[in-house]
């Protein structure tokens, strides 16, 4: 049995790859019942990039040369992107804290997919909840990524739902506005599609789909709730790889959405040193001359927030 809640705004953003990072102890069912959803009056969350204070959350579908684009904010100018890149971070590492300063200062914003139990569980290597609060309040998006990071497929229905929808649930008792999922470990099924569903997101991001034939996702895409993508980001990753998956989508155009892990010098197998980072954003922002700029999940997907659903 699902309960379903009203969803308040706040002030207010997946996981593939090898060596994922999973909780000290397995888990399902012993997450604990949700937060309570925040009380008072609706505010707007922030729209993004500060450069572009004009650009919110109106309708942003564009063409440019007659292809379809989308507007963002690029270099402090609202352009027409025809190739949209979204930063996407897994599993609430505090690393990834100064990573969304080095996003910042090149103008962008991510998205941040958050699991319960590491925002509860305090020690260095895991985001805090006030980390996570000023993220969101300089734009990034915070979105949803299970309570325990399982591998969903191995669940039965009833604990899919209690993993995606509690984990939405507990993320907006904390203040957070979550619209959108990624999958730990890229792992799903239609039962986990469904539980997605049913725990109203707008949208799931996986870690496949994308080939040599099919460069990037389409601005519409085809099923929301398995959005395509490349496969995590890994240490052996060479910028000339990155850059690669960004040229090979300009010469279609559409949406590519690439996921980080860990940020750090080789600590993991699917880490970016900070530096590299650095290198790939300073690249990525000067391809707004070929049309190409970076926006959040939200802004690509759009809708609202919708209700909150708890399980059972």
């Amino acid at each position: 049995m699902r309960k379903i809640g009203v969803v308040v705004w706040c002030s207010l953003v997946a996981c593939g790859g090898t060596n994922p990072e999973v909780p000290p102890s397995s888990p399902a069912t012993t997450a604990g019942p949700p937060a309570t959803p925040p009380s008072g009056p609706p505010t707007t969350p922030p729209g993004g990039s500060a450069s572009c204070s004009g650009l919110g959350s109106e309708q942003r579908s564009c063409t440019s040369a007659g292809n379809p684009g989308l507007k963002v904010c690029a270099a402090g100018t609202v352009i027409c992107a025809t190739t949209v890149v979204s930063l996407t971070f897994d599993d609430a590492l505090a690393q990834q804290v100064p990573a969304a300063a080095t996003l910042e200062k090149h103008g962008m914003r991510g998205t941040f997919f958050l699991n319960t139990w590491r925002l509860r569980m305090r020690n260095t290597e895991n985001m805090t909840p006030a980390q996570a609060t000023a993220l969101q309040d300089r734009g990034h998006e915070i979105g949803g990524h299970t309570l325990d990071h399982p591998h969903l497929t191995t669940l039965t229905p009833d604990q899919q739902h209690v993993q995606i929808c509690n984990d939405r649930a507990n993320l907006i008792g904390l203040g957070f506005d979550v619209q959108n999922f990624a999958y730990p470990f890229g792992d799903w099924n239609a039962s986990v599609r469904q539980a997605v569903a049913d725990c109203r997101y707008n949208s799931a991001r996986s870690v496949s789909g994308l080939n040599t034939k099919v460069a990037a996702e389409t601005f519409t895409p085809k099923d929301a709730l398995v959005l395509r993508a490349p496969r995590s980001v890994l240490t052996t990753d060479t910028l000339d790889y990155l850059e690669g998956l960004v040229t090979r989508a300009e010469g279609t155009g559409g949406w590519l959405l690439f996921t980080f892990h860990h940020i750090c010098e080789a600590c993991s197998d699917n880490a970016i040193r900070p530096a590299d980072l650095e290198t790939f954003l300073g690249w990525l922002e000067q391809r707004s001359a070929q049309g190409t700029g970076t926006a959040r999940v939200r802004d690509v997907i759009g809708g609202t927030t919708q209700p909150v659903v708890t399980w059972p």
